[in-house]
């Protein structure tokens, strides 16, 4: 499947984002948000569910204005509950075996292999492998917003403002 002018202007977009070369000792200025380097090592990990471990690498609490990029690991038989986001997602299997479900289909993915998630498109994974499972996923928005089928209220996640984290976890 060839990409839409769409997704072409989506990753012209990323690549503004996070695709530049820093001056200045490490940092640049972009749109008026000192950019610079960011050590992934120090982020801190949270457990979403039991079971699934998550790091944000970057999104609005770094600086970005319209991306998020986290990594989750995942235990065995455990994985995300059916949901949808506002805006595209990405998920790249990174190590391990995911099934991935988008809105009725199934798709078995194996390390190097993505899934593009149109907006607002129910979706959800889950490790069928026997390790962990390693998951890079990239929202088109720098903060997280998931609207979950067994939740009304949507999760906000690495938002600036002091709401962030409304709905279950």
């Amino acid at each position: 499947m060839r990409p839409t002018k769409r997704d072409q202007a989506d990753l012209r977009a990323f690549c503004r984002e996070i695709c530049y070369t820093p001056r200045n000792g490490g940092h640049s200025r972009e749109r008026g948000i000192a950019m610079g380097l960011i050590d992934h090592v120090t982020q801190p990990w949270k457990d979403w569910r039991p079971g699934v471990s998550t790091r944000m690498r970057i999104s609005a609490l770094t600086g970005a204005s319209s991306l998020s990029i986290f990594e989750q690991w995942v235990d065995p038989g455990l994985g995300a509950p059916i949901h949808w986001h506002p805006v595209k997602a990405v998920l790249t299997v990174q190590a391990g075996a995911a099934e991935i479900w988008i809105e009725g289909q199934s798709f078995h993915a194996s390390a190097g292999q993505s899934a593009l998630i149109s907006a607002k498109r129910r979706h959800s994974f889950r490790n069928v492998g026997s390790d962990k499972l390693h998951m890079l996923a990239i929202l088109a928005s720098p903060v997280f917003e998931a609207h979950f089928d067994d939740s009304a209220a949507p999760v906000h996640r690495w938002g600036p403002d002091p709401g962030e984290g409304r709905g279950p976890r």
